[in-house]
């Protein structure tokens, strides 16, 4: 990008301006960018040493609308049982050549995963961030009998069918970063700019394909589903910067509309449109109302907490509809 040009950003925090994608497009070859800013190129910790935090507290909410989290099912045991393979008690935190990972990693970077009414683990951008930062990016030295180990300090920390669908969906993961890594490995050099594009979507489409070969296709869809809404309206967006039969108002007005469609990517609430036209009407009579800004805010945060359950409010954060 242009360092001297200015990207306009709307009111959600998603990049507007179409000549503000071009890099953004071309960075997204699935490999050397994490499409959703999760970024593999980072620098992620050593699983023996504290794991980054998750993003926020086990547990969300209060009462009936609680989440219940892998954090809360996690049995603290205070003697690890012996490795059926022969190896030496797992420290809980401690990383040594026969054990790559730690309980408590492996449990800082799980903990935030959230289960649905069910029980089920719920497959969603931040279970495969927990994924991405579990296995260090692909990174954690794992050979098949440390990922069976992984895979059975999982379940034994984690009853239930919790456990079992954890585990199941850690090593296929892994196995997945592992194929990743090796394709990616093998494209060569980027392209020239004028083939750029097509190159980035064939290899994007060629890892969503590895995607669904080990995650299987709907595991993979909704571990990725945020990420190929953001491949998608980058890769449109620099086509729509690339046509020379546009204006830059037309192409302004034409990423406006993907923009559109991305935010219905991005939010998985039942009933959207019509809740949130709800809440605004009714926040809109709040701020109608002779109130002071204090009792204005309180009331729209208050009407806000109301319409959305707390895992909801996560997901439209960046929208900040308690803003007055």
């Amino acid at each position: 990008m242009n360092p001297n040009t200015e990207a306009k950003t709307s009111h959600t925090g998603f990049p507007r301006a179409a000549g503000a994608l071009v890099a953004l497009a071309l960075a997204a070859s699935a490999g050397y960018l994490e499409i959703t800013g999760d970024s593999a190129g980072g620098t992620p910790q050593r699983a023996g040493a504290a794991s980054a935090p998750a993003e926020r507290p086990q547990g969300v909410g209060q009462g009936e609308n609680r989440v219940t989290t892998l954090g809360d099912l996690w049995r603290l045991i205070r003697a690890p049982k012996a490795s059926e393979s022969g190896r030496p008690a797992r420290p809980s935190n401690a990383v040594d050549d026969e054990h790559p990972f730690t309980i408590r990693a492996v449990r800082e970077s799980l903990r935030n995963v959230r289960l649905d009414a069910n029980g089920d683990v719920i497959l969603d951008d931040r279970a495969r961030q927990a994924l991405n930062r579990s296995l260090e990016y692909g990174r954690l030295p794992l050979d098949e009998l440390a990922l069976a180990e992984l895979q059975a300090l999982i379940r034994e920390r984690l009853p239930g069918k919790a456990g079992e669908q954890t585990a199941e969906v850690v090593g296929d993961y892994y196995r997945y970063l592992q194929a990743e890594e090796q394709y990616m490995s093998t494209t060569g050099e980027a392209p020239a700019a004028d083939k750029a594009i097509a190159t980035h979507e064939a290899r994007y489409r060629r890892l969503r394909q590895l995607r669904a070969q080990y995650l299987g296709p709907d595991a993979a869809r909704q571990l990725f589903r945020t990420s190929d809404a953001n491949a998608a309206y980058m890769f449109r967006a620099h086509r729509i910067q690339l046509d020379p039969d546009l204006s830059e108002e037309e192409k302004l007005a034409k990423v406006d509309a993907l923009h559109a469609e991305l935010q219905h990517a991005y939010i998985h609430i039942d009933n959207w449109d019509e809740r949130h036209a709800r809440f605004q009407a009714e926040k809109a009579r709040i701020l109608r109302a002779g109130l002071s800004e204090a009792d204005k805010r309180a009331q729209v945060g208050e009407l806000l907490r109301q319409a959305f359950r707390p895992e909801e409010l996560e997901q439209i954060e960046h929208l900040h509809l308690g803003d007055i």
